[in-house]
């Protein structure tokens, strides 16, 4: 199993998306490399979804790619689901460094 956390994907394609092809048995070049971080960057992605819809896309969401910034979870969401999701989940958020021990969770 590899484990990549979005704001580490975002801080450090290079180093992420070199991890993930070495961890699927992948060699790419350099340049393949760079092109499928480019194909898959949220720019790229948001600008897919708005020319041709998104099978994903809740149907009440207005669209599925929001804003592709880290750390807004805690302004999207409301303290009750924000609440929720830290006592669901605590001990591998804190494992993440989402939250810190004592957290309320």
């Amino acid at each position: 199993m590899l484990i990549l956390r979005y704001e580490d994907m975002l801080g450090m394609p290079e180093r992420c998306f070199g991890r993930l092809a070495s961890f699927l048995r992948l060699r790419p070049s350099a340049q393949q490399l760079r092109r499928a971080i480019e194909k898959s960057s949220f720019a790229e992605l948001a600008r897919q979804e708005a020319a041709q819809g998104f099978v994903e896309r809740p149907e009440k969401a207005e669209k599925f790619f929001r804003s592709g910034m880290a750390g807004q979870w805690k302004e999207a969401l409301s303290a009750a689901q924000v609440k929720t999701i830290i006592e669901a989940h605590a001990p591998m958020m804190m494992r993440f460094g989402y939250v810190r021990e004592n957290c309320g969770g």
